[in-house]
């Protein structure tokens, strides 16, 4: 323990690897590939229930020129409302065509796609009860789906090639899983995937699920999100949205995040924070007034174009004080800054932030790793009176 009025510093190392690239950031585009199939991928395949070839019984979902009409109730979940959206789109990426998307108004028209929730769409909770949707697999289930062609489901409508799923992602999943028959892949935006391009598409006879999932929740988690994915996306999508984060990411980019883990039947997201690693100490002062944060950092190149590496510095939840080593140290201009020649030859970067203690207690101080490379030596806290010293004054566990 120091004497009240002398600084004391926590000694800490923080080594933090070069981020990775993340999986979800979009590649350069691939080079040009052949022609897209005109034979849907895998028609032999006995799992598949949308080919690309009319079999006995077959429901048309897009045939000579014209796509079947897709019909969604509007009491079901915004979810569900959206991916119709989505399976029209991808239906159009095959086949040129792009169905029309109705609310609640079943057009007058020998073939329909209806899409909708068990108990939230009246559509299919009235097939339901008039016994043409046998729904006794799926209802009461965890995120199931089925797909099935009824005959003569409403008056002016022949054939209705319904999507029901037993809660709403049941249902997203159905949809998505149609799109995935007809060969639009999960990946076809991040990983730009070719679509094959179809003459024709028909769903089989049959009742068709994808059963219950086995593991109740999936998901993906963004991982090492600095300095590729942090760069590209806010360039890619525009800029963050929350008030003082413009390197965040917006609604736009996790629109395109979700839509892809919905296709591929995950459910859970650890997003991307955007805050870094973060250090945090409780320590006790005696005194108020100004306090002087001292950072003891290696020296370290930057990684990103144009700053950095950067730190942050925030004392009792104060809005954090964002530090560029290199301008803050002079190593963007050597020539008229001498400390940054004395920091090469010490090996070590001293930096320093200012803040106000109001009251004597207990106080929390954070430091966050905004860019990678950063390397925390140790951290002075410097109350008023610190001397001089070659290396900073030692440990201590207490400040006053």
């Amino acid at each position: 323990m120091r004497a009240a009025g002398i600084a004391f510093c926590l000694v800490v190392v923080l080594a933090l690897a070069t981020a990775s690239t993340p999986s979800l950031v979009r590649p350069i585009p691939p080079p040009p590939v052949p022609s897209p199939a005109t034979v849907a991928p895998g028609d032999d395949d006995p799992a598949r229930y949308v080919v690309s070839k009319p079999a006995h019984a077959s429901f048309p979902l897009f045939a000579g020129g014209r796509a079947a009409p897709v019909v969604v109730s509007g009491r079901d979940y915004p979810g569900v409302r959206r991916v119709v959206g989505d399976l029209s789109a991808d239906i159009e990426r095959v086949t040129g065509h792009r169905p029309a998307v109705t609310t609640d108004q079943v057009p007058r028209h020998d073939d329909v796609v209806l899409v909708g929730t068990l108990g939230h769409s009246p559509l299919v909770d009235r097939l339901v009860r008039a016994g043409k949707l046998d729904v006794r697999g799926i209802a009461g289930k965890w995120e199931t789906s089925l797909e099935q062609v009824v005959v003569d489901p409403m008056p002016g409508v022949r054939r209705a090639f319904v999507i029901a799923g037993s809660d709403q992602r049941g249902t997203i999943y159905g949809a998505y899983d149609v799109s995935k028959q007809i060969g639009v892949s999960p990946w076809y935006w991040w990983d730009d995937v070719p679509v094959p391009r179809l003459p024709a598409l028909y769903v089989l006879p049959g009742r068709h699920t994808q059963g219950t999932p086995a593991v109740k929740y999936r998901g993906i988690f963004l991982n090492d999100e600095n300095p590729a994915l942090g760069t590209w996306a806010p360039g890619f999508f525009g800029p963050g949205l929350a008030p003082g984060h413009p390197d965040g990411f917006n609604h736009q980019f996790y629109a395109r995040v979700f839509e892809t883990m919905l296709r591929l039947k995950a459910n859970v997201l650890w997003p991307a924070a955007g805050t870094g690693p973060r250090l945090e100490y409780d320590m006790t002062l005696f005194t108020t007034g100004p306090v002087r944060v001292w950072a003891y950092l290696s020296p370290r190149n930057a990684t990103l174009p144009g700053y950095g590496p950067r730190y942050a510095v925030s004392l009792d939840g104060e809005p954090p004080q964002v530090v560029d080593i290199t301008t803050a140290t002079g190593a963007d201009d050597a020539g008229t800054d001498p400390a940054w020649g004395r920091n090469v030859s010490d090996n070590v970067n001293r930096t320093v932030t200012t803040h106000t203690v109001t009251a004597p207690g207990r106080h929390v101080l954070k430091i966050w790793m905004i860019d990678p490379t950063v390397v925390v030596q140790k951290l002075v806290v410097d109350t008023g009176g610190l001397r001089p010293s070659y290396l900073g004054p030692p440990e201590s566990r207490r400040a006053g």
